[in-house]
C-alpha cells in the first residue's frame, strides 16, 4: 500500500465521504476521529436510486412548475436590416426574480493552495438519474438568488442550509463574472464565489443538513478533500456506485478552477 500524501495540515488518503451527520466528515486531524467526550451522531442513509411512481408529462402544462419550457416562433434580425426565415425556439426558464444562481467554492485554507480542503455535496439529481442511472451527483454548494438577493447573500444562506456551517456574506468573494451553463436551453446565469471557512471548521462532527426540506434533497451527503485532489477526480459520466466520487458537473469544475487560480495569486 502506498504511503498517504500529506495535504497541508491534513492527511488525505481518499476523499472523506460520509453522510451529513458523519463522525468523520472531512476531519483535518489525521484519521478524523471524534474528539473525546463528543457523542457520535447517527449516520444518515444516502440516495442509492429512484422509484418512478408516475410520468405526468402528458397531463402537466409545460409552463407550470419549478422549470417552465417555452416554445417561441421567431426570426433573427440581421445587421443589414433583413430577417431570417422563421424558426421554432425552445427554452427553459424560471420566474424572472428567481432566474439566476450562485455556485459556492467552500474551502478551508492551507499554506499551499492545492492543499486547501474544499467541501462538496453529493445529492440526487433526477435528470442525471434518468440519463445515467447515477444516484448521486457531486457538486459545490449552490442555490437560486431569491427576493432580490445578491450572490453573497445567497451563498451564505445556501452554505448554512446545505452543510450546517455558518459564514458571513462579508466573507464571500466573487470569482470572476457569471456564466451561462447551457445557453442553448437555459436562461439561467450562474455567479461563482469563494467562501472561506476558518481553520478547524471541519474538526468536529457536523449536524445533519437536509437542504430546503424537499424530499428530493433527502439522502444527500458531504465530501471534503484537498482542492488538487478534487480537480484530479475522474470525469463523467457519473458512476452508478454512490460510494464513488467523480467530477462531472460544469459549474463545480469552473468554481474549483477559479478558486485555485485565485488562491495561487495569494488572494486568500
Amino acid at each position: 500500500m502506498t504511503a498517504p500524501r500529506k495535504r497541508g495540515h491534513a492527511i488525505l488518503r481518499k476523499p472523506q465521504v460520509e453522510s451529513m451527520a458523519s463522525d468523520r466528515f472531512g476531519s483535518t486531524r489525521g484519521r478524523g476521529m471524534v474528539p473525546a467526550g463528543v457523542k457520535k451522531p447517527p449516520l444518515l442513509p444516502y440516495a442509492v436510486g429512484v422509484e418512478l411512481l408516475q410520468d405526468v408529462s402528458g397531463i402537466a402544462s409545460p409552463v407550470e412548475g419549478f422549470l417552465r419550457r417555452y416554445r417561441h416562433r421567431a426570426k433573427t434580425r440581421l445587421s443589414d436590416g433583413t430577417r431570417t426565415e422563421a424558426y421554432i425556439a425552445d427554452f427553459v426558464d424560471r420566474s424572472p426574480d428567481r432566474r439566476d444562481a450562485v455556485a459556492v467554492a467552500l474551502y478551508v485554507p492551507a499554506p499551499e493552495p492545492g492543499n486547501s480542503v474544499v467541501v462538496l455535496r453529493q445529492q440526487m439529481r433526477y435528470p442525471v438519474w434518468v440519463a445515467a442511472s447515477a444516484p448521486l451527483m457531486t457538486e459545490v454548494v449552490a442555490g437560486i438568488l431569491e427576493d432580490g438577493e445578491e450572490p453573497e447573500q445567497t451563498a451564505a444562506r445556501e452554505v448554512e442550509e446545505e452543510t450546517g456551517l455558518t459564514i458571513a456574506s462579508a466573507d464571500v468573494i466573487r470569482l470572476g463574472g457569471p456564466f451561462y451553463p447551457s445557453p442553448g436551453v437555459l436562461t439561467e446565469m450562474i455567479h461563482v464565489v469563494a467562501a472561506r471557512l476558518p481553520v478547524g471548521a471541519l474538526d468536529r462532527p457536523l449536524p445533519a443538513a437536509l437542504g430546503d426540506g424537499s424530499p428530493m434533497e433527502v439522502g444527500a451527503r458531504l465530501v471534503a478533500l484537498a482542492l488538487d485532489d478534487a480537480l484530479a477526480l475522474p470525469a463523467g459520466p457519473p458512476s452508478n456506485d454512490p460510494t464513488q466520487v467523480a467530477l462531472c458537473d460544469a459549474k463545480t469544475e469552473i468554481a474549483l478552477r477559479r478558486l485555485r487560480d485565485w488562491l495561487m495569486q495569494g488572494s486568500a
